[in-house]
């Protein structure tokens, strides 16, 4: 798929998927007449890793999935299903901790009386 498809399908601004090349987390082939970017299925479910942690909190466990997905090498789909089990992990707990959170505002705006 062109840089363009993949931008519309996985919802990525095509700067973004740059981005992601040049720091070698996916990789792209280029045609020999109009250079353009050509991502292969696999490179697919790469940027598709990435862009569940793409607006993530910064984080030793986010860094590690990073590099999980940069050191992937391509049709490993083992590896990939590995990395999915470790991204549903992180934003599991993510939202455990977000809800938390929120239980929180909620007792202080009844103590405030805002609610």
């Amino acid at each position: 798929m062109k840089i363009g498809e993949v931008s519309s399908q996985a919802r990525i601004s095509s700067s973004t998927l740059r981005y992601w090349e040049k720091k070698g987390y996916i990789t792209s082939s280029r045609n020999e007449n109009n250079k353009y970017r050509f991502f292969n299925s696999f490179q697919y479910i790469k940027i598709l890793l990435m862009k569940l942690i793409q607006n993530a909190i910064y984080s030793n466990e986010v860094v590690e999935i990073k590099n999980s997905v940069r050191s992937l090498e391509d049709g490993d789909i083992e590896e990939a299903r590995k990395i999915v089990v470790k991204c549903q992990q992180y934003l599991e707990n993510r939202n455990k901790e977000q809800l938390h959170g929120l239980y929180f505002l909620y007792r202080l705006c009844s103590k405030l009386d805002l609610i």
